[in-house]
């Protein structure tokens, strides 16, 4: 469902002649499989495997990329936390990512499961790093906005109204 294998096939791609570094922060059934594939590529000088990680800022304000390859999402909290972070994003197009990421404006979607158009915009925003930072900070600010916690209260707030109407009270 992460769609790890799309970005490990494009990661090879990406990696042909330049000096590129993959880190995969988490933990699950798939890790194996992962490790195979990455092994597999001749990839595990340039790919590590993190596990579950508490210092995921940390880990955010060191990265040049993020890259999140989902086939399918709900609501990314991963996505929305390095857009909050002001890290630079390609996503899959697909609703949950779609949601979060306009393309072009606060990030780059690429179709699902095409590792080659996945490796080339990886490139691209790596390459072109004056717009890739353009779009890093218009997606920081729209989420700092748009999802901030006063933002998500009100929000709730005007649901419990429209719904319970005059039987609704906050305090």
């Amino acid at each position: 469902v992460k769609g790890l294998d799309t970005l490990i096939a494009a990661f090879a791609r990406v990696r042909v002649g330049r000096p590129a570094r993959l880190l995969l922060v988490g933990d699950g059934p798939v890790r194996e499989a992962v490790e195979a594939d990455v092994a597999r590529r001749g990839l595990a000088a340039c790919v590590q495997l993190l596990g579950r990680r508490d210092d995921v800022p940390a880990l955010l304000s060191g990265a040049d990329l993020f890259v999140f390859p989902s086939r399918t999402e709900g609501f990314p909290n991963a996505l929305l936390e390095a857009l909050a972070a002001g890290v630079p994003v390609v996503a899959t197009d697909v609703p949950g990512c779609r949601d979060l990421v306009t393309d072009g404006d606060t990030g780059r979607l690429v179709p699902v499961d095409d590792p080659t158009a996945l490796a080339r915009m990886i490139e691209r925003a790596l390459d072109d790093q004056g717009t890739t930072a353009r779009m890093a900070a218009r997606a920081r600010a729209l989420v700092h906005t748009e999802y901030s916690l006063a933002r998500c209260h009100a929000r709730y707030h005007a649901l419990y109204a429209d719904v319970l109407g005059d039987a609704f009270t906050f305090s």
